[in-house]
């Protein structure tokens, strides 16, 4: 992500999910890269999964993107 491999990352994000469908800041961050790339839907699916799964930041985003 942070090479602004936008799409790489979310190819690593939901491989880290696969692995561990648990992992509340992969969905998190995914989401993040998902809104860059212009895809809000995806992006509020993403951070409602992780707000589901704890992720408190996650609500930030669905405040801010989402509503």
């Amino acid at each position: 992500y942070y090479l602004k491999d936008l799409k790489g990352a979310i190819e690593a994000f939901s491989k880290a999910i696969e692995l561990n469908p648990a992992y509340a800041e992969a969905y998190n961050n995914r989401g993040v890269a998902q809104l860059d790339l212009g895809n809000k839907t995806a992006a509020c699916t993403d951070w409602s999964m992780a707000a589901s799964l704890g992720y408190t930041s996650a609500q930030n985003f669905i405040t801010q993107h989402c509503k």
